[in-house]
């Protein structure tokens, strides 16, 4: 499997692919994302509550950029593969990049590419 180097600089918004992406089927990189959703959720909350240090939130975001910058970067050539990362990035690419220029110019970046 290929490695990939960390896609978010470090003032936190998502930097221009510099990265290797391992070749993951689409429903790895949609579950690979949710899980980051979901884990990023219960860190924060847990850091809410001063159980884990902030830094593990800044980490958790960067596992959520990962995965989302890898999807978008993802070209599917079966039908299947196509209709679900076109379903997933409908849904959740407008609050992802809510509000962030960095965040939209990397999605779109990735996408056009």
């Amino acid at each position: 499997m290929n490695t990939k180097e960390n896609i978010t600089s470090s003032a936190g918004a998502p930097a221009p692919r510099k990265w290797l992406l391992p070749l993951l089927p689409i429903d790895a990189l949609v579950t690979a994302h949710i899980t980051a959703v979901t884990n990023h959720e219960r860190i924060f909350k847990l850091e809410d509550w001063g159980l884990v240090e902030s830094e593990r939130v800044s980490g958790s975001i960067r596992l959520i950029d990962n995965a989302m910058l890898a999807l978008c970067t993802a070209r599917p050539t079966e039908a299947p593969q196509i209709a679900l990362r076109r379903s997933y990035l409908i849904s959740t690419l407008p609050d992802y990049v809510d509000g962030s220029n960095a965040r939209a110019n990397a999605v779109f970046e990735a996408l056009l590419d």
